[in-house]
């Protein structure tokens, strides 16, 4: 092999082999870069050299989507790049595309678009518009997930609508939110692995929802909710119940402390009729 093709990003095995049988006829290697290796030299990782040096853990940064580096295939370049871009399904533009991401306003403009697109023209009007933009946004995992959300709304709106179609555009809104729930983005990976657990609990893929649940932030402010729900689906009632009871008696606990802060506050401000009031509020 003649130079390195270091893959950042790419988790799925068919896509990984898609890269290699591309790459393969002009000499280069494929490399899959796990994501606890985001922290090595680029030299390390293309094999030129074996000192690594003092290396830092990697914990997400702003690394976050996907990457190719090319290494040692300078010459190859005008033949390479082609044949990658059909492989990944991008046109060259977007393949050398520096714009990783899109601001918050830009993405709630193109989520109107997309609503809007449904009512005028129908939901798989709405489904080809997402992939164009996905398409060139490859690496933007909050795009992909906000698509997703829009999408599954729009699917909500029509649930009369069956079929093959239908089938397909749910499998590929929870592949979206499956691309998500491995994010480097500690927000959208949370976002997307609570929204996917709560859409298998709905469908009744209970062991996905168990999984998804584990990975789930024990700070996520739904969590016990959502455990209760698995359970209950499960047949597993009364661990239901008391997941729920507990839930009910840390909000009335969370309020109870909040309205005697407030009383707190109006006595201090002489308000005593506001006291009196909340103090009604908080022995009710």
């Amino acid at each position: 092999m003649s130079g390195r093709l270091l893959l950042f990003g790419f988790e799925e095995l068919p896509t990984i082999l898609a890269a290699a049988a591309a790459a393969g006829p002009f000499g280069a290697e494929v490399v899959p870069v796990a994501r606890q290796d985001y922290n090595k030299p680029l030299a390390v990782l293309a094999g030129l050299d074996d000192d690594t040096g003092t290396l830092l853990p990697f914990n997400g940064g702003p690394l976050g989507g996907r990457m190719v580096v090319l290494c040692g295939l300078d010459r190859k370049l005008e033949e390479l790049l082609p044949a990658l871009a059909r492989t990944l399904g991008v046109d060259l533009n977007t393949l050398l595309s520096f714009q990783e991401d899109l601001t918050d306003q830009e993405i709630g403009l193109f989520l109107n678009q997309l609503y809007e697109a449904s009512q005028e023209a129908g939901c798989g009007a709405a489904f080809q518009l997402a992939r164009d933009k996905l398409r060139e946004y490859p690496n933007s995992d909050k795009l992909a997930y906000n698509v997703a959300g829009m999408l599954a709304g729009v699917l909500a709106l029509q649930p009369e609508a069956g079929g093959p179609e239908r089938q397909a555009q749910e499998a590929e809104v929870t592949a979206l939110y499956e691309r998500c729930v491995r994010s480097a983005d500690p927000q959208v990976r949370e976002w997307s692995t609570y929204t996917l657990a709560s859409r298998c609990v709905n469908t009744g893929a209970l062991d996905r929802a168990e999984e998804l649940l584990g990975q789930l932030s024990d700070a996520h402010r739904e969590k016990r909710e959502l455990k209760a729900r698995l359970r209950w689906a499960q047949g597993r009632r009364e661990e239901a119940w008391v997941f729920l009871e507990q839930e009910l008696f840390d909000r009335a606990h969370s309020i109870q402390t909040t309205l005697l802060s407030m009383i707190d506050w109006a006595l201090e401000e002489g308000d005593r009729e506001r006291a009196h009031i909340l103090a009604g509020a908080a022995v009710r």
